[in-house]
């Protein structure tokens, strides 16, 4: 490594919590045991970072106890080094020697594998990717007064969504937020999530919309019948991706995002990316999942958008899709900003054409019942105007 352990630590003497944060990240699984005693000091850096959440060479002196004048000379090297460094150069060197070592790594493992490729590079790439997040954690403080002030720099780009309850949401999606569109097999959700990337095409929006089930032969019919009923449309803001289904994880998403720098990521659907499904708690997977998109979305500003399947034995004809009838699990729902269920049709009312959308989670105001009708050919919903009481009627209610 070209910079000394006591650059390391030298780079974080005053600095913020949320710098201090940054570093931590970098540096917990670097080996320092061969520069001792450094490993102890590292030791006692850690704890004050997550205990007193700052660093200073007193602090680090207070918890050295007994081996304090042990470490003495090294502490004062720490001294010497914190004017002469900043925490970005030592960011940056940290995480070009730790990609070093995994590519190396990985060249040592390549030249002794003997098949199965595919498999060591989805999980060496998941490796990278995970590096080069460690250190794009944002952590933000505020006075209450402070935060009240710059209100305005939270707002950003906000995507309408056109589906009836824009209001609700003041005026749309904003960046680091998620929505969910969950229903039951068929109900909507792939025609849902490119009816808001086309949204975005229409405010001049960058998007991308990555497919882990859907062919793109059936996006490309969709967005011809679209593009003919919206000539003026630029759909060149648009980018289509298809992926394997179970087959690419969410780091090999992101990767996408930084080729094709959108600003709003619609993935139909999360549920199809690779994760464990051999664990017994494969729905705690799914719920960490959840979480780790919408934190992606949030320090890289995107708007995220996906789908998530109802439970396959959920009654369609009967009631309104509820979040109880996610499948796997309801957990996942607790980390997004926004849920839409999408209930079709019911066969048993003959004036019943219209689908619903019931926004039951809203992070930003109150829920909303909205009647809507798709054209599952070109990806255009339309809000229909029917009375809240009608569609609590006819979609609430049991049937005999």
């Amino acid at each position: 490594m070209k910079i000394s352990p006591a650059e390391i630590f030298a780079a974080s003497l005053g600095k913020s919590y949320s710098d201090l944060l940054l570093l931590r990240k970098a540096i917990a699984d670097l080996d320092l045991r061969p520069h001792p005693p450094f490993d102890f000091l590292k030791e006692v850096w850690i704890h004050c970072v997550d205990v007193h959440k700052r660093v200073t060479l007193d602090l680090i002196k207070e918890h050295c106890g007994e081996y304090v004048e042990r470490v003495d000379p090294y502490l004062k090297l720490i001294q010497y080094y914190e004017t002469e460094v900043d925490l970005q150069y030592v960011l940056e060197h940290v995480l070009h020697f730790k990609t070093v070592q995994l590519v190396s790594t990985l060249h040592e493992e390549l030249k002794n594998s003997n098949g199965d490729l595919r498999s060591k590079l989805q999980r060496w790439t998941t490796k990278i990717a995970r590096l080069a997040l460690a250190t794009e954690t944002r952590v933000e403080s505020y006075s209450a007064e402070t935060l009240i002030r710059t209100t305005d720099r939270y707002k950003g780009i906000k995507l309408p969504l056109a589906l009836g309850f824009d209001h609700c949401i003041d005026g749309g999606l904003r960046t680091g937020e998620i929505l969910i569109f969950l229903s039951p097999p068929g109900g909507g959700k792939t025609t849902l999530l490119l009816h808001a990337c086309l949204q975005s095409c229409r405010h001049k929006i960058p998007a991308l919309y990555v497919s882990l089930e859907v062919s793109l032969e059936v996006v490309r019919e969709k967005l011809q019948y679209f593009k003919r009923q919206n000539p003026l449309v630029d759909l060149s803001m648009l980018n289509i991706v298809k992926l394997p289904t179970k087959s690419v994880t969410l780091e090999e998403v992101m990767m996408l995002v930084e080729e094709y720098r959108p600003t709003v990521l619609a993935i139909d659907y999360l549920d199809l990316l690779k994760w464990n499904s051999n664990n017994d708690k494969s729905w705690l997977t799914l719920e960490e999942l959840t979480a780790q998109f919408r934190g992606m979305c949030e320090e890289r500003g995107l708007i995220g958008l996906t789908g998530s399947q109802a439970n396959r034995g959920t009654d369609t004809h009967r009631r309104l899709i509820r979040l109880s009838d996610a499948a796997y699990s309801y957990g996942k729902i607790y980390t997004t900003d926004f849920c839409v269920t999408i209930t079709p049709p019911n066969p048993l009312y003959a004036n019943s054409t219209h689908s619903i959308l019931y926004l039951e989670k809203n992070r930003r105001g109150p829920q909303w019942l909205q009647a809507v009708n798709i054209d599952y050919s070109a990806a255009i919903v339309t809000p229909v105007d029917i009375a809240i009481t009608e569609l609590e009627e006819r979609n609430v209610g049991g049937t005999d």
